[in-house]
Order: structure tokens, then sequence, then C-alpha cells
């Protein structure tokens, strides 16, 4: 059961408005990315680039808010998907749903001047296009910077 606090605050995310003018569409000022944890559970990484904002929220409950507070390495692996996903804009659908999935496959979207865009990473990875892989390596960076802090 997806807990509708999750909900909220996923779709609060896809709300965000750019916090600086954008001189172009390859800037990409936020990224909301839905992974899938197992068949029944989920998690949400949310980042912004202004402000270098990183939240993981859990369809469980509950989750990790602001947690580059603190943490410049968490702030600048999400700063760095934020600048380094702008680049992957022309291998992405212009999307205007951004209601939740359950799929296995992890879903990014990409927030930039003309709207929002969306990539999925598939389920192997390492044996996609290069665009998924770059995708893909962006995403985990920020992840491992979060394992990293929370062992702390």
């Amino acid at each position: 059961k997806i807990d509708p606090t999750y909900l909220g605050l996923r779709e609060k995310a896809f709300e965000i408005q750019p916090q600086v003018a954008l001189n172009n569409n390859e800037q990409c000022y936020a990224v909301v990315v839905d992974l899938p944890l197992s068949k029944e559970n989920f998690a949400t990484l949310f980042c912004t680039f202004s402000d270098e904002h990183v939240s993981l929220y859990y369809s469980t409950g509950g989750g990790l808010l602001g947690i580059n507070q603190g943490n410049a390495e968490v702030a600048k692996a999400g700063g760095s998907l934020c600048f380094s996903a702008g680049q992957l804009i022309k291998f992405a659908q212009k999307t205007d749903d951004f209601s939740f999935k359950a799929s296995q496959s992890t879903a990014a979207y990409l927030f930039v001047r003309d709207g929002i865009y969306t990539m999925s990473i598939p389920k192997n990875p390492e044996a996609a296009e290069k665009p998924y892989q770059f995708l893909n390596f962006l995403v985990q960076n920020v992840l491992t910077e979060i394992r990293k802090s929370q062992e702390k």
C-alpha cells in the first residue's frame, strides 16, 4: 500500500518553480526520480539545482527530507545530477503526466524552462544506450552519497 504522505510529497515536488532565470532548455533546475525498491515499495529522489536540495521519499511513508543540509557531498551530488541532466533533454520526452506509476523501471523527470521531460532507465542500465547509462550513473551517485551520510 502506497502511503498518502508519500504521494503528497511526490506531488509537491512537481510544483517546484525555477529560482533563477533559465537561458535555454538545457538548464535543468530540478529532477524527480521514481525508484523501484521491490514489487510493492518505491522511493522518490527529489533534487534542485539552485539550492542543491536533496530529499528521498519512501512509499511506506516518511523519508529523508533536506538531507543536503549539513552534508556537502549529498548537496554536491544532487546539484551535479541537475546540472548534468540538462545534456539529456534531447533523449527525453516532454510530458504533463506526473501521476505515480508502480513500475519496476526507474523513471526520471527533468525540469527545464519549457516544461518537464521524462526518461526511463532500463532495469539493466549497463546494457542500455549511453544517455541512460549516464543518467543512471548520476542518480546512483546521489544515492551513494545519501547512504554514506546515513552511515555516519
